[in-house]
């Protein structure tokens, strides 16, 4: 999954263009800004980022999540 957010800069597309190229299959969460339940400081995503950004990837199945477009990519 790949968590992102409307509107805040480019990072979130390194990502996207990245899985976009290598033909990754990926379902998007998009999340607002703020505190709120599905805002990037909320509890349910800072379960998954302690930093409250995006871009994040996880792989539930394996319980792994990966943080920051630059190590993403």
């Amino acid at each position: 999954c790949l968590y992102d957010a409307k509107g805040i800069g480019p990072n979130p597309w390194k990502t996207v263009t990245l899985f976009e190229e290598l033909n990754v299959s990926y379902e998007t969460y998009f999340l607002n800004f703020g505190a709120g339940r599905n805002g990037v400081e909320g509890e349910e995503f800072k379960k998954n980022n302690l930093a409250g950004r995006v871009s994040l990837i996880c792989d539930p199945a394996i319980g792994i999540s990966l943080s920051e477009s630059n190590t993403i990519a």
